[in-house]
């Protein structure tokens, strides 16, 4: 089944003297598969764990991403060993899109069991 994702990202700082600058940004691509939003839980202490619903279910390569978890954890794209970690702070969503990813790692070393809330999808 064919659709269309869509990313929307919108970000602006507001200093001193009110709005200094504001960058809107929408993207539409074309997918076969989504996965609708999950809510995951990753244990303390785990490492490299691979994302649950990639190679599952017609989701092989994922052009879309949206995750934000409840604690700091940090990702790895492509083979886990061999890639640098992205830590992602709690409660700030990260948006990739226009992507083709086949492995993602998640690792949680915050002390305690992190709720992660994401949803993906995957590129015709």
């Amino acid at each position: 089944m064919a659709g269309t994702a869509h990313a929307e990202v919108k970000m602006s700082v507001v200093g001193p003297n009110g709005t200094d600058d504001v960058l809107h940004i929408f993207f539409a691509q074309l997918v076969t598969r989504w996965t609708g939003k999950r809510v995951m839980t990753l244990a303390t202490g785990i490492t490299d764990q691979l994302m649950i619903d990639i190679g599952t279910g017609g989701v092989a390569t994922i052009a879309q991403l949206v995750l934000v978890s409840d604690r700091n954890i940090s990702i790895k794209f492509g083979t886990a060993g061999s890639n640098q970690a992205i830590t992602v702070l709690a409660n700030a969503p990260i948006l990739l899109s226009g992507i083709a990813q086949t492995l993602i790692y998640l690792s949680n070393t915050s002390g305690a069991a992190a709720t992660i809330t994401y949803m993906l999808a995957s590129l015709l």
